[in-house]
C-alpha cells in the first residue's frame, strides 16, 4: 500500500484478516518488504518479523531495521500459511493500521453543551476533578450530561484527561502528556495573482520546407517541470495537415525516435524514443500531441530532443498556407496557481491549504482536490544543516557528492526531498550514495555555480581554504559553502523570502489604497501583519488527489466541511493521481458519462427502435438533462446539442402489423403534424407482407400540439395496411454532426452519451477549454471559507485621458499575474455577446507590473478619443484566459477650443479660418466642426473641407448659403457614435466668431513745425513709429500696432490722418470705433496717457466722424445719450407738433446746441469741434419730434 508518512524502526503493523482465514501462520521470518518509485527500481530494502494469531485472525508485522520512508511501495511477500482461502465476512476493502501508537481523536469547540459529564451532587471530594471519586452503581445513571455549554477561549491552553466507562465501572483516568491552545479555522487567502497553464518553448527543425510534402519534425526543448508518465506535450502547428484525411490520427512508437546533441545541432538517433512512444495528430487543429508513456520521466531543466519522422505523415502547409515556424510554444499539462494569505497567528494556525480545481465553472461536477501542507515553525523556509559541499558545482551539473563522514550510512531516505545550496533549491530525485542525483532550480529558484570556497582572504599570498567544511585558511569574509535539508510547503521563499509586508513601492499593507479589497493582514492592532506568498504546482498523474473535502457542492459552497469517515488530526487520504487534459486533442476533453442513446419502448404488437445514422440530426436520449448548448461526444463522433425539443418516441401498431405488402422495405410517411423532420423506415416480411420492425432515423422536432399521423406509404400494395400509435418524448436534442472534424457514424441504441466540459463552459469573462481553481486554508479546528481565482479590480486611476494618450494608468487589481508577461489591457467595446470587439477597442500598452503579488500594474493609454470606453482586463497562460470588464472606466478629453483665427469674418463669402485648441484627436477620422449661428438648423455652416493640422490646430472652410451669416460659434466635434461617443467643443468667448467691424479714419491736430519732419525722411518716419507707439501706449493694450496706419500728415499745424482696422483675431477686442471714441476722449483731457506719450502730447484735438461714437456705444452694449438733460431742450420745447411749432424748436435747439457751452455728447462722450453741428442737428431733431412716425403725430396734433 502507498504510504502517506515514513514508518518508523520497531511500529508494528497489524492486518486484521478474519479468525478462520487461515490455519496457521508464517513458519519464519520469510517476510520481504520491497521499496520502489518511479525514480528508482524496486529493489529490497529489510526484512521484517511476522506473527499469526489464528484466533484472533491478525497478522503482525513488526519493522526490522531502518525506517521505511513517505511516499515507499510496500510490498509483503508471505509463506509458510496453511489454507489460503480468505473467510467470507470480511469488511470490503479491510486494510492494515500502522500502530506507531493507537490513538482517538475528540475535538472540543466552543459553546458545545451535551458532550460532557457532570459529577452527582453527592459526591464528595475534589469538584475540580484533581481526583476523580469512585463511582458507586452506573456512571451512566448516576452521572448527568452537561446542559451548560463549554466555554472554550481562544488561545488558551488547556489540559486534558480520560477515563472509560461501560455500564457499570470506570477507569482510572489518564492525563494527557500534551496541553493542547484551543484555536479558531485559518484565516481565509487573501487574493489570487495568477493561474497559469505551464508552457514551454520548442525548437524545430525540418527535413524539408517544400510545401504540402510529409516531413520529419525534430523538437528540442527544456522543461522547467518534471514531466512524469502520461503528461501530454500539445504544440499547435498552423497550417500542416496530415495525409490521411481522418480527425484524429495515432502515431506509434515506429515513427518517434529520439534524438542527441543539443539545440541547434541535434540529430535523430535512429532509435525508438523511450520517452515518447506515443503521438496523436488531430486534423482540424492542426495539433500534435506527445504523451510520456508509463515509467518514464524527463527531469525538469533538462534539454529532451525527439523526432517524428515523416512516416507519421505529417505534411507542412500549402504554398499559400503560413510559413513553417522554427520556435513554437507547447502546453504541458501541468498547472499552477499563486496565493496570497496572512502570516498565521498563535490562535488560528495553519497546516496547509486545500485547492479544487475543475473544468466545471460552477463547481458542481468533474472537481478535483490537491492538497499543499505547510508549516511555519521556524519560517517560511525550514532548515536542518546536512553536510558541505566537497567539489565546485557548474550551473548545469545534475549531480551532488556528499563527503566521506556523511556517507557511511544509508542514505535513501534523502530521495524526493529538497537540499539548499546557497539560495537555490534542488530536488534529490535518486540516491547512490555517495552521489545525490538532483533537479536543479525549484521552487522558483535560479540555477547557478556553487564554489566549495567563498568569501575574500585577508592576504592574497593565503588565499581562501576549507576542510571538513570548515574554513581552514585565508580568514577575512572566507567560508565553506553547506548544504541543507529544506521542508518546502505551500509557501515560496523564493518571493522576497516568502512574506511581506509592502505593496509596490513601499505602499504598506495597511494602506487602503495598496490593499486590494482592504484585506485585514493585521498580527495586532499593532502590528500591521505580513502578506505570505503561495504556490502550488498540479502535474498530470503527478499529485495525489485526495478525497477528504468536500467537492462538487458548486461556486456557492463556501461552508466547507470533511468527507465521512475523516478527521481533521489525520485527515488524509490519497486514493488515486490528479489527471490535467490538454485542449489540443478533442479525444482527451475532461467529459463525464450522461445518458445515453433511446432504444425506443415496445409497446402493443409490433415494435420499433431507434437506428442513428449518419445523416440523424434530431436524436432520441435516455434523458437530456443539462446537455443543452453543449458538446457531446457518442462512439468516436462528436456532436453539438443545438436544442432540446419533443420528439417522436415510440411508433407501435394500433391493431396489426398489416398484410400483403408485395413492394418491400419503404419509408414511412408524416400525413399530419405540426413539426418537421421525422424519418423512419419500415421492414416487411417477405413471405406474408407484414411489418417485421419499425426504424427511427429522424425523431422529428417541434410536436408541442400532440404526436404526429404516421403511416407506411400508400403506394406499398398492402391487402391491409397498419395503422401505428405514435408516443412522444421530450428528451430529444437537435444536434450538429462531426464536431471537431470527427466523421459523422452509425450508433447502436443503449450508446453511452458523454457530456463534455470543454468547451461549452466557457463564458464572456471565462472562455472555455480551461480550468477553475479555488482555494482554502485548514488547521486542526477547521477550513476557512473558498478563495476563487478571477481578475479582481478596485480602482484605476486616471480615468479621463487626453486625446494624445501616453499617459500612464495605475490599476488595483487582483489576478492579472506577478510577472510582465500574459496580459493585456484595453479600452474598448463589447460584441453583441459580450466578448471583447478587438476592431472597436485599442490596447493599453508596456503593462508594468508594479507590486511582486500582482495587485498593482499600470500601462500607457493609447492615443483616441471617445466620451466613455469600457476596461477589459485580459490575463491569459496556456489554457488559462480571464477577462474583466469595467463599464465605462475610460473617457478621453473633449475637444476644446481655444481660438479662432480670424475671430472677425465679413458677413458673406467663402472664409478659411484656423480653429486652435485641445485634444482634435490625432487619431480618428470621426472628426467635424462647423458655425453655431444659432438659429437652428438653418444656422449650421459646416466646415467643408476640415483639415487636420495637428491635435491642436483645424483649418476650416466655411462657405454659407445666401441666408446664412457667420457670426456665432465654432464647434468641434471628435469621436464616433458607436465607439465611445462623441463629444463636442463648448460654446465660448474663445470659440466666438463676429462679423468684422468698419475700421475707422480720424485726424488728430499737433502743435507742431511740420518742417521739422520732411517728407520721407528719417525724422518723418521717426515720428510716425513714435506716433503710433504712443497711441498703443494710450489704448494700454487695446490695439496693435499693425491697426494703425498713418495715411497723410499735412501742415496746420500737423494734421496726422490715420485708420483704425480691426482686429480680425478677437471677438472680444475693441472695435475701430470703440478704439477712435477712447482716443477722442483722451485727447480731451489733460492727464490722459494719450496726452503723456512722447509725440501725442502735442496732440490738439481729435476728429471723430459721424456715427463713430453711436457705434462704439452700440458695441459696448450702451445707448448714445447725455447723462442730463441739457439746457438747450429744457429751453427750447415744441408748443405742438405741427410743422411751424416742430420747426421753430429745431430752430432754438440747433442755435444754442452749437454756440453754447454745454458740448453735445454721444455714447457719454463729448464731440469733437468739428462734428459738433451734426451732433447737434440730429440730437434737436429728435428732440423736436421729427423722429415720431406720422400716425403717431396725426394724434396728437
Amino acid at each position: 500500500r502507498r504510504t502517506r508518512r515514513a514508518i518508523q524502526k520497531g511500529s508494528t503493523i497489524t492486518v486484521p484478516l478474519a479468525s478462520s482465514s487461515y490455519t496457521s501462520g508464517p513458519t519464519g521470518t520469510s517476510t520481504v518488504v520491497t521499496s520502489g518509485d518511479t525514480l528508482a527500481p524496486a529493489s529490497a530494502v529489510t526484512t521484517w518479523t511476522a506473527s499469526y494469531n489464528d484466533s484472533l485472525g491478525v497478522l503482525t508485522l513488526t519493522v526490522v531495521g531502518g525506517d521505511v520512508r513517505a511516499g515507499d511501495t510496500v510490498a509483503c511477500t508471505l509463506s509458510g500459511f496453511d489454507g489460503l482461502t480468505l473467510a467470507a465476512g470480511l469488511p470490503a476493502g479491510a486494510v492494515g493500521e500502522v500502530s506507531y501508537g493507537s490513538r482517538t481523536t475528540v475535538i472540543f469547540r466552543n459553546g458545545e453543551g451535551t458532550s460532557s459529564y457532570l459529577y452527582p451532587a453527592t459526591t464528595t471530594g475534589d469538584a475540580a476533578g484533581s481526583t476523580v471519586p469512585n463511582a458507586v452503581g452506573s456512571p451512566l445513571a448516576d452521572y448527568a450530561v452537561s446542559t451548560a455549554a463549554k466555554s472554550i477561549v481562544e488561545g488558551s491552553v488547556y489540559s486534558f484527561r480520560v477515563y472509560a466507562y461501560n455500564g457499570r465501572f470506570k477507569s482510572d483516568p489518564v492525563t494527557a502528556n500534551v496541553q493542547a491552545r484551543a484555536v479558531t479555522a485559518p484565516a481565509a487567502v487573501a487574493y489570487v495573482p495568477r493561474q497559469s497553464s505551464e508552457t514551454m518553448g520548442v525548437s524545430i527543425l525540418y527535413s524539408t520546407a517544400d510545401p504540402a510534402t510529409a516531413v520529419t519534425l525534430g523538437l528540442s526543448f527544456t522543461p522547467r517541470v518534471t514531466l512524469g508518465e502520461g503528461m501530454k506535450v500539445s504544440l499547435s502547428l498552423p497550417g500542416f495537415t496530415h495525409g490521411n484525411s481522418t480527425a484524429f490520427v495515432t502515431i506509434g512508437t515506429s515513427d518517434i525516435e529520439s534524438g542527441t546533441g543539443t539545440s541547434p545541432a541535434f540529430v535523430a538517433s535512429g532509435s525508438a524514443d523511450t520517452v515518447f512512444e506515443e503521438a496523436s495528430w488531430t486534423q482540424n487543429t492542426s495539433t500534435l500531441v506527445l504523451t510520456v508513456k508509463a515509467g518514464a520521466s524527463i527531469p525538469a531543466n533538462e534539454e529532451k530532443s525527439v523526432f517524428v519522422m515523416s512516416t507519421a505523415g505529417i505534411e507542412t502547409p500549402p504554398s499559400t498556407g503560413p510559413a513553417v515556424p522554427y520556435h513554437v510554444n507547447a502546453d504541458v499539462t501541468a498547472l499552477r496557481l499563486d496565493w496570497l494569505s496572512p502570516f498565521p497567528k498563535k490562535t488560528s494556525p495553519r497546516l496547509g491549504f486545500v485547492v479544487q480545481y475543475t473544468t466545471d465553472a460552477t463547481f458542481a461536477e468533474d472537481v478535483q482536490t490537491v492538497d499543499f501542507p505547510e508549516q511555519l515553525a521556524s519560517g517560511v523556509l525550514d532548515s536542518a544543516h546536512l553536510t558541505y559541499l566537497v567539489s565546485d558545482m557548474e550551473a548545469n551539473s545534475t549531480t551532488v557528492t556528499l563527503p566521506a563522514e556523511a556517507y557511511s550510512g544509508e542514505h535513501s531516505h534523502l530521495a524526493g526531498k529538497y537540499i539548499k545550496i546557497d539560495t537555490e533549491i534542488m530536488l534529490v530525485t535518486s540516491v547512490s550514495t555517495p552521489t545525490l542525483t538532483v533537479e536543479r532550480g525549484r521552487v522558483d529558484t535560479g540555477a547557478g555555480a556553487h564554489p566549495v570556497v567563498v568569501g575574500q582572504p585577508t592576504s592574497d599570498s593565503t588565499p581562501c581554504a576549507c576542510s571538513a567544511g570548515v574554513t581552514s585558511a585565508g580568514g577575512g569574509t572566507c567560508g565553506c559553502t553547506q548544504i541543507y535539508l529544506v521542508y518546502v510547503g505551500a509557501t515560496t521563499p523564493s518571493r522576497n523570502d516568502g512574506k511581506d509586508s509592502k505593496v509596490a513601492a513601499g505602499c504598506a499593507i495597511r494602506a487602503a489604497t495598496c490593499n486590494p479589497n482592504n484585506y485585514d493582514f493585521s498580527l495586532s492592532t499593532s502590528h500591521a501583519g505580513f502578506r505570505t506568498h503561495q504556490t502550488g504546482m498540479i502535474s498530470h498523474g503527478v499529485n495525489d488527489k485526495v478525497d477528504w473535502v468536500n467537492g462538487g457542492c458548486g461556486s456557492s459552497c463556501e461552508t466547507i466541511s470533511m468527507q465521512t469517515g475523516r478527521e481533521f488530526g489525520n485527515p488524509v487520504s490519497y486514493p488515486s493521481q490528479v489527471t490535467v487534459s490538454e485542449p489540443g486533442n478533442p479525444n482527451d476533453m475532461p467529459k463525464a458519462e450522461a445518458t445515453t442513446l433511446s432504444s425506443g419502448v415496445t409497446t402493443g404488437t409490433g415494435y420499433s427502435y431507434l437506428a442513428l445514422t449518419d445523416t440523424s440530426t434530431s436524436i432520441l436520449l435516455g434523458s437530456a438533462g443539462d446537455l443543452l448548448q453543449r458538446y457531446i461526444k457518442i462512439d468516436d463522433e462528436f456532436l453539438y446539442v443545438e436544442s432540446l425539443t419533443t420528439g417522436v418516441a415510440t411508433i407501435s401498431f394500433a391493431d396489426s402489423p398489416g398484410a400483403g405488402c408485395i413492394l418491400g422495405d419503404g419509408t414511412l410517411v408524416e400525413t399530419s403534424s405540426q413539426g418537421r423532420g421525422f424519418v423512419g423506415t419500415y421492414e416487411v416480411n417477405s413471405t406474408d407482407g407484414t411489418i417485421l420492425n419499425i426504424s427511427i432515423t429522424n425523431t422529428g422536432s417541434g410536436y408541442k400540439a400532440g404526436p404526429p399521423q404516421i403511416s407506411i406509404n400508400p403506394g406499398a400494395n398492402c391487402t391491409t395496411y397498419p395503422t401505428f400509435a405514435v408516443t412522444l418524448s421530450s428528451n430529444v436534442a437537435v444536434v450538429q454532426r462531426g464536431a471537431f472534424g470527427s466523421t459523422a457514424a452509425a450508433h447502436d441504441a443503449g450508446a453511452t452519451v458523454y457530456k463534455l466540459w470543454w468547451p461549452t463552459q466557457g463564458t464572456v469573462t471565462a472562455p472555455g477549454r480551461q480550468y477553475f481553481f479555488r482555494t482554502a486554508a485548514y488547521n486542526a479546528a477547521g477550513f476557512s471559507a473558498w478563495k476563487y481565482y478571477g481578475i479582481g479590480f478596485n480602482a484605476h486611476d486616471p480615468s479621463n485621458i487626453p486625446t494624445r494618450g501616453q499617459v500612464e494608468v495605475e490599476f488595483a487589481v487582483e489576478g492579472m499575474g506577478i510577472k510582465n508577461a500574459n496580459h493585456s489591457v484595453w479600452f474598448g467595446h463589447p460584441n453583441p455577446d459580450g466578448s471583447p470587439d478587438f476592431s472597436r477597442s485599442r490596447e493599453c500598452t508596456s503593462v508594468t507590473i508594479l507590486d511582486v503579488a500582482g495587485t498593482r500594474l499600470n500601462c500607457r493609454a493609447p492615443a483616441w478619443d471617445g466620451q466613455a470606453h469600457d476596461v477589459f482586463l485580459r490575463y491569459y497562460d496556456g489554457m488559462v484566459e480571464r477577462l474583466r470588464f469595467i463599464s465605462s472606466g475610460i473617457r478621453y478629453f473633449p475637444p476644446d477650443v481655444t481660438s479662432v483665427s480670424p475671430a472677425l469674418v465679413p458677413s458673406r463669402g467663402v472664409v478659411t479660418m484656423t480653429i486652435f485648441g485641445n485634444d482634435f484627436s490625432s487619431s480618428t477620422a470621426n472628426r467635424s466642426a462647423y458655425l453655431d449661428a444659432g438659429i437652428g438648423s438653418d444656422g449650421i455652416v459646416p466646415c467643408k473641407p476640415l483639415v487636420y493640422v495637428g491635435a491642436n490646430e483645424l483649418l476650416c472652410t466655411l462657405s454659407p448659403k445666401a441666408t446664412q451669416t457667420l457670426a456665432g460659434y465654432m464647434v468641434v466635434s471628435v469621436g464616433s457614435p458607436d465607439i465611445g461617443g462623441a463629444q463636442m467643443s463648448t460654446q465660448n468667448v474663445k470659440s466666438q466668431v463676429s462679423l468684422i467691424p468698419e475700421p475707422v479714419e480720424s485726424t488728430a491736430t499737433l502743435a507742431k513745425d511740420i518742417t521739422e519732419i520732411p517728407e520721407n525722411s528719417t525724422e518723418r518716419a521717426t515720428f510716425v513709429a513714435s506716433f503710433i507707439s504712443d497711441v498703443v501706449t494710450a489704448m494700454e493694450g487695446g490695439v496693435t500696432a499693425d491697426q494703425i496706419q498713418v495715411t497723410s500728415i499735412t501742415a496746420g499745424s500737423i494734421v496726422v490722418a490715420f485708420i483704425i482696422t480691426p482686429n480680425a483675431n478677437s471677438v472680444s477686442a475693441l472695435t475701430p470705433a470703440q478704439i477712435v471714441a477712447s482716443i477722442a476722449q483722451q485727447a480731451a483731457d489733460p492727464t490722459s496717457l494719450l496726452l503723456s506719450g512722447s509725440v501725442t502730447s502735442g496732440v490738439t484735438g481729435v476728429t471723430v466722424p459721424p456715427g463713430v461714437i453711436a457705434a462704439a456705444a452700440a458695441a459696448a452694449g450702451a445707448t448714445a445719450t447725455a447723462t442730463s438733460q441739457p439746457s438747450y431742450f429744457t429751453q427750447c420745447v415744441p408748443r405742438s407738433y405741427k410743422s411751424f411749432d416742430m420747426e421753430t424748436c429745431y430752430d432754438c435747439c440747433t442755435l444754442k446746441c452749437e454756440t453754447g457751452s454745454e458740448v453735445p455728447a454721444v455714447g457719454g462722450v463729448p464731440v469733437l469741434a468739428g462734428y459738433r453741428a451734426g451732433a447737434c442737428q440730429t440730437q434737436c431733431l429728435n428732440h423736436c419730434g421729427y423722429n415720431i412716425p406720422v400716425s403717431t403725430l396725426n394724434t396728437m396734433v
